[in-house]
């Protein structure tokens, strides 16, 4: 079974909807060293001598130099305190929902259409969320491949256990030095049957704190 992990690796992009035209001139070139991810889940679960790679104290987790354990870590305070930015909800079911700066625009991965996953970025695309959803493949099994996928192409590649929208799910995270972003992805085994994911991505380090509004039902 194939598996789109596609926010995972970076790849081209493109922004639709009525902003394209304004915004269109400031999506960034394609990086020739990351590109779109089919990443084949196996029958077996994953098996190497990294099994321990969701342990959330581990103690080579990547850490930066202003914000050590961020991602691992709650952000809720940070995300109260921009009280005046005003903010839409986007999502669908079995995708889940979360809030997004108002003057936010839809956007997608070349290649990729709507049925596969929401995208929503800014006027920039500098700063990208992506909702998605799996079934026939347990979240475990989908962090571990996102995992390898990663491997080589970015750098503090690091795994936990995190708490997303009230459930116990694998984060996987890393930094792409050549355009200064981090790259965090949730995944868990939703109470509906699918597996379930989250991808941010950006240079300003406040849009992780978004992931404090996600939730799996409307």
């Amino acid at each position: 079974m194939l598996v789109s992990v596609s926010g995972c690796k970076k790849g081209e992009k493109s922004l639709r909807g009525e902003d394209q035209a304004e915004s269109s001139s400031a999506v960034r070139e394609q990086d020739e060293n990351k590109t779109d991810a089919e990443i084949s889940i196996p029958d077996e679960d994953f098996e190497s001598e990294d099994d321990y790679y969701f342990e959330s104290d581990s103690e080579d987790d990547y850490t930066s130099e202003d914000d050590d354990d961020y991602f691992s870590e709650s952000s809720e305070d940070s995300y109260e305190s921009d009280s005046e930015t005003e903010y839409q909800r986007i999502g669908a079911e079995n995708y889940g929902y979360i809030d997004v700066p108002a003057d936010w625009v839809k956007f997608n991965e070349i290649g990729m259409s709507d049925a596969e996953m929401i995208q929503y970025s800014d006027i920039t695309a500098q700063s990208v969320i992506t909702l998605q959803y799996y079934e026939g493949v347990d979240a475990e099994t989908a962090a571990s491949n996102v995992y390898v996928s990663m491997e080589g192409q970015c750098e503090g590649l690091t795994a936990a256990m995190v708490e997303l929208g009230g459930y116990e799910a694998y984060q996987v995270y890393c930094f792409y030095p050549d355009s200064a972003e981090f790259l965090v992805c949730w995944l868990f085994d939703g109470d509906d049957g699918y597996t379930h994911y989250l991808a941010i991505e950006g240079t300003d380090m406040s849009v992780f704190d978004l992931s404090e509004t996600y939730s799996l039902y409307e």
